[in-house]
């Protein structure tokens, strides 16, 4: 009987790609490798070598975020560029992650906080049975969608940046959805809140 999970074959591969993907991307990421009291980051779901990273970028610099689209964890369609012109919390996320369920709460309080700036949140839900992660979102009072992602296929669209192995991971999209940080790891209601305003500043 399906879990929703993957087996442990697949997650060995997931967590060799991860790491694969990671040291691609060292040299950019690096430099803001720090957890959110500041200090040296922690594996990332208990895979080492996937140390909490974090990674803003100034306006001049950003590129475009990936064309995000698919069957949203309720049945629907969703295209994120019908939210051309609102900056977007981008966070990835599975029910049978324990960090991801720690920092759920956080996100649901700032996608309230931030809800009046016009910022929308979207979820990829990884490695998930819809069952699953309709349970989460019920649990947790998720007022925001997200896409089905159970192969990582969303997930690679962000080249390299978040390695498989990365969830949970948030990523902030400006008004023009090129992406402007890069949370490898939980994340905090505060620290949320500060990198969206810092990108859409």
């Amino acid at each position: 009987m399906s879990t929703g999970r993957v087996g442990t074959g697949r997650r060995s591969v997931l967590r060799a790609a991860g790491l694969a993907a990671l040291a691609g991307v060292g040299g950019s990421l690096a430099a803001g490798c720090t957890s959110d009291d500041g200090q040296a980051g922690s594996p990332v779901n208990g895979d080492p070598g996937t140390a909490d990273l974090l990674k803003t970028y100034p306006a001049a610099d950003r590129k475009p975020g990936p064309a995000l689209r698919g069957t949203l964890i309720d049945g629907r369609s969703f295209d994120l560029s019908s939210w051309q012109g609102r900056p977007v919390v981008v966070n990835v996320w599975g029910s049978w992650c324990g960090p991801c369920k720690d920092e759920q709460p956080a996100l649901v309080a700032a996608a309230a906080q931030l809800a009046p700036q016009g910022v929308q949140f979207l979820g990829l839900d990884q490695q998930d049975s819809r069952a699953n992660a309709l349970a989460h979102v019920r649990k947790y009072g998720v007022g925001y969608p997200s896409i089905s992602d159970p192969a990582g296929a969303q997930l690679l669209r962000f080249n390299g940046l978040i390695p498989p192995a990365g969830i949970p991971s948030t990523v902030v999209l400006d008004a023009q959805h090129r992406i402007g940080a890069i949370r490898i790891g939980t994340i905090t209601q505060a620290t949320l809140v500060d990198l969206v305003r810092t990108v859409i500043a």
